[in-house]
């Protein structure tokens, strides 16, 4: 028995030890005694040896089990007992949520990537480990995601309708606000309305080229005639919607869309507005102090309005695609989403059940793009990639969260669904398989040995020949194919819970004896409670 001294000589349990060394070399003997002197004499021996060594390989040792336990004590290195305890609630809730995730991906969430979890799943992906479990995951995620909608707001049947929809409330908001700034200061303008001008100045304002033609278009007008038909033209009231006609005038001669604008004429009405207004204002303090605080009001009030997303959405041409641009934009500015929670709640006020659609709208939106099915099947990374393309900067998420929060039980609605972008995050852990690199290496010589002495004593049971050594192949590919299954196994089921916490906090001897508990939770098959796992 040439192979007893080489078996003998390496650590483990001492029974195990003897096994592996006294049992292949009686087997060996008996065959060699059995042919002694023929030719087939030293075949006979590393025959024996090998087929009654290879069993003790494969389980009188720590073996494929021992390998298993060990991987996860790597694979967590780093994490605290506080992020692991993190780490299974984040698990238990994935998968109550009906969006399974791996403990490695759980782990990898709450530690920030700060373990090899996520490199020891990626390899054992790429030896087809969980390759069911993964296979589910589009469809969990569609299912889940059309929940979270449905909790955000009831899919619209015209969707085609909440951008006028909403663009008509913002409209009327805007009018609201106007009305508040014109009622505040119209005890003012009342009390300047009645005041004349002196001769001399009025004889200047008629002088104006505006004049005449703004008069005349208030006198003849019965919407604005009625405003002043009580005061003469000399009048700070009636000098007033002067100025106001040739203001309008000016803007309208250099609109945009105005087909015949001119610039010159808009620069002359609007000097006209101005010589009528300092006419007024001269004659009146009152009216001076009207104009003064309704500037105010409109620059602390009005104006924010008009120059953020209400105001960008504030008419009824206005396009669901632009309403949801205006609200969510791919590029939000920092610090806006004050300004947003307020837009959406301010229609929430007018349109509540049109401004939880339009929220849904965008988010299922993202949702679609990002989940559409890959040129080779299913997206299995499609819930990640929405997570980040729908809250993937800090004011993305800031500007949503808000927008949420100001719908109707916005509040509630929010708590699920963060915790649910918070799922998918975690899904973003998973490292698509790649090339080798010396990690993984490393790590699929350790699951296909387990214990390399032992191994390396089957190796030597067969004399050097080659074709024990290509026997041992197909122990190692098994110890492989257990060993993927077993982690796959650990890091997917419930049931795993304190057993995967304890191998991933155990070392030497106590990793041996969990380790036997692996076995126990493979075979569990339907069982509904946990297999027991051994006391130290």
């Amino acid at each position: 028995g040439a192979c007893a001294p080489a078996a003998a000589m390496g650590p483990g349990r001492m029974a195990t030890k003897v096994a592996s060394a006294i049992i292949p070399a009686i087997a060996s003997e008996t065959a060699g005694q059995i042919t002694k002197g023929s030719a087939a004499e030293p075949y006979a021996r590393a025959a024996a040896a090998l087929l009654a060594g290879a069993p003790i390989a494969f389980f009188g040792s720590v073996g494929a089990n021992g390998a298993t336990a060990e991987t996860i004590a790597k694979a967590v290195k780093g994490a605290t007992p506080s992020q692991l305890d993190d780490a299974e609630r984040l698990f238990m809730e994935a998968k109550s949520a009906g969006a399974p995730i791996t403990r490695f991906e759980a782990i990898q969430q709450v530690t920030k990537g700060g373990t090899r979890a996520g490199d020891v799943q990626r390899v054992v992906e790429g030896q087809g480990g969980m390759r069911d479990f993964f296979a589910k995951r589009p469809g969990q995620v569609e299912t889940t995601a059309r929940s979270q909608l449905d909790a955000i707001s009831p899919q619209a049947p015209s969707p085609s309708t909440i951008g006028p929809s909403l663009g008509s409330a913002a409209e009327e908001l805007v009018n609201d606000a106007r009305g508040v700034i014109n009622r505040v200061t119209k005890p003012f303008y009342d009390r300047a309305a009645t005041q004349p001008l002196p001769a001399a100045d009025f004889a200047k304002v008629k002088a104006a080229p505006g004049w005449a033609e703004a008069s005349k278009a208030i006198r003849s007008d019965p919407q604005l005639a009625r405003y002043v038909d009580k005061l003469p033209d000399n009048s700070v009231g009636f000098l007033n919607e002067v100025q106001k006609y040739l203001k309008t005038q000016a803007d309208n001669a250099a609109g945009p869309i105005n087909a015949q604008k001119n610039m010159q004429r808009s620069a002359g009405y609007g000097a006209d507005a101005g010589a009528v207004r300092d006419a007024a204002e001269t004659a009146s303090p009152a009216f001076k102090q009207a104009v003064t605080m309704q500037a105010d009001l409109r620059k602390q009030y009005l104006d924010p309005l008009l120059e953020g997303p209400l105001g960008k959405i504030a008419s009824s041409d206005t396009t669901t695609k632009q309403a949801i641009e205006a609200l969510f934009p791919r590029n939000p500015l920092p610090n806006s989403a004050a300004e947003i929670g307020r837009t959406v709640k301010a229609l929430a006020i007018k349109r509540p059940s049109v401004a939880r659609q339009l929220v849904r709208a965008h988010v299922e939106s993202v949702f679609n793009q990002t989940t559409r099915d890959l040129q080779g099947g299913a997206n299995q990374w499609g819930g990640a990639g929405f997570r980040a393309t729908l809250v993937g900067n800090k004011q993305q998420a800031e500007n949503l969260e808000a927008a949420i929060r100001a719908l109707p039980k916005g509040d509630d609605v929010w708590t699920g669904f963060s915790r649910y972008l918070d799922i998918l995050e975690a899904q973003g852990q998973r490292q698509r398989p790649g090339s080798q690199t010396s990690f993984n290496t490393e790590m699929l010589d350790e699951l296909k040995t387990g214990n390399k002495i032992v191994t390396g004593a089957a190796v030597a049971s067969g004399g050097g020949l080659s074709w024990p050594r290509k026997a041992l192949e197909t122990v190692e590919r098994w110890q492989l194919g257990r060993n993927v299954e077993q982690i796959g196994v650990l890091v997917t089921d419930p049931r795993a819970r304190d057993l995967f916490r304890n191998l991933a906090t155990s070392k030497g001897n106590q990793v041996r004896n969990l380790a036997v508990s692996l076995t126990l939770l493979g075979g569990a098959g339907a069982q509904s409670t946990p297999p027991v796992t051994p006391k130290n």
